[in-house]
């Protein structure tokens, strides 16, 4: 969104972005036309980033995971997607994750020094057993 000069606000996050060059008073009628449109999107940036804290929070307890890390080239809709299929998998398959440190990656791995479990971040699990 660009207004006056070249002030703008960034659509993902809400930022509003001044150049130096840009008179306060250029700045001071930016804020009265699109200050409540950044302040919204930075609202919402913030809500989402909430919920991937608590999707990511929610299950490392619900899998009782010493740790759960990922790669950080890793998109947030992988990791959320990755953190609901974890989480949908059936109960005699997630207690195979009680207190291990999991690591969503690029490859299935598993690191006897640290003991850190490694799945592909696309990972899927078949079970044939009865519940």
């Amino acid at each position: 969104m660009t207004a006056s000069g070249s002030i703008t606000v960034d659509v993902k996050m809400g930022f509003i972005n001044v150049p130096c060059s840009v008179s306060p008073g250029e700045i001071r009628a930016f804020l009265l036309q699109e200050g409540s449109t950044a302040a919204t999107i930075r609202s919402s940036s913030s809500e989402r980033d909430n919920r991937y804290d608590e999707m990511l929070l929610g299950t490392k307890r619900k899998l009782q995971l010493r740790s759960l890390t990922h790669e950080a080239y890793m998109a947030r809709h992988q990791i959320l997607e990755c953190c609901t299929r974890l989480l949908t998998c059936p109960p005699r398959v997630r207690e195979l994750f009680h207190g291990i440190p999991l690591h969503l990656g690029g490859t299935y791995h598993f690191d006897p020094e640290d003991g850190v479990v490694s799945i592909p971040v696309d990972f899927f699990i078949t079970y044939d057993g009865v519940e």
